[in-house]
């Protein structure tokens, strides 16, 4: 079992394959069964704890229940739902139920300890459940394997596959101790100021940026300075804040500063905009 996750792991992050219908479709089982059963194996290290058709049952329907679970805590960490922190922390947790799974089993006597092995695999065959073997019986449990099935691999390809998801970029402006702001809005000509432009990447891509600073002439708005331009590469879920120091040489009221967001190279569109109204005095006034 370490194995399989080991593989798992090595596929979803390795480029070549973790975007692949393979990389994807080995994704989708794993998180559909594995996380149940070590769970299960975790809790019920006997032979005799459950029978073996219970385990599989078991393990899919907590599959269903841990991945979202999992996906959830994420969604509001850096990391994001994406393939690779889903499946990266549900190898932790399988790893870590595995753990305590084979502790357990090394207190047992070796007729007591679970295996996997040819006569649990024939118990699963013969579909032996400790339930009346009534034809409505096996349907209605039948029934229920299939539907956790489809579950399972519906929630592990909505989790997985990141066309499923809106696309974004935040794009905002801060004081210079990264604290939400009160902007500077009153300058003297020459005077520096600095504020801080965050830009986070939910592109499910790195993306380069080219972040460019710019204010209008006070008395022409179709004339424009160029305070910054800086090409920036964020990862995707990461962060950066840039500081720029805003400093102007000459003095107008109410004079607009244009914070311009490009990426992929195109210098034409903004991608993102955002926009302060400053004050320029002499520094005589």
């Amino acid at each position: 079992m370490f194995v399989l996750v080991g593989i798992v792991v090595l596929i979803s992050f390795w480029p070549a394959f973790g975007m692949s219908a393979f990389g994807l479709a080995a994704a989708i089982v794993f998180l559909s069964f594995v996380p149940g059963y070590a769970l299960v194996a975790a809790f019920f290290p006997r032979t005799d704890d459950l029978q073996t058709t219970e385990r599989v049952a078991y393990a899919i329907v907590l599959s269903v229940i841990i991945v979202p679970l999992i996906g959830f805590c994420l969604n509001y960490t850096r990391f994001g739902i994406v393939r690779q922190s889903i499946v990266g922390v549900t190898s932790a947790f399988v790893v870590a139920c595995l753990a305590i799974a084979y502790y357990r089993r090394t207190k047992l006597d070796v007729d007591e300890r679970f295996v996997v092995g040819v006569a649990a695999l024939k118990r699963i065959k013969s579909l032996s459940l400790p339930l009346p073997a009534s034809r409505l019986t096996k349907g209605l449990i039948a029934l229920l394997v299939a539907t956790s099935i489809l579950s399972a691999a519906a929630i592990g390809y909505t989790i997985l596959d990141p066309t499923q998801r809106e696309a974004f970029t935040e794009f905002y402006i801060l004081e210079p101790n990264g604290t939400l702001p009160e902007y500077p809005s009153t300058f003297q000509v020459g005077q520096q100021q600095n504020i801080t432009v965050g830009i986070t990447n939910h592109e499910y891509q790195d993306v380069t940026y080219g972040l460019v600073v710019v204010a209008e002439n006070a008395t022409n708005s179709s004339q424009k300075t160029l305070i910054y331009n800086e090409s920036i590469t964020v990862p995707n879920t990461y962060t950066s804040e840039q500081p720029v120091a805003l400093k102007f040489s000459e003095p107008g009221n109410n004079t607009k500063v244009d914070f311009l967001l490009y990426r992929d190279n195109d210098t034409q569109t903004p991608y993102r905009e955002a926009s302060l109204w400053v004050n320029v005095t002499n520094s005589s006034t």
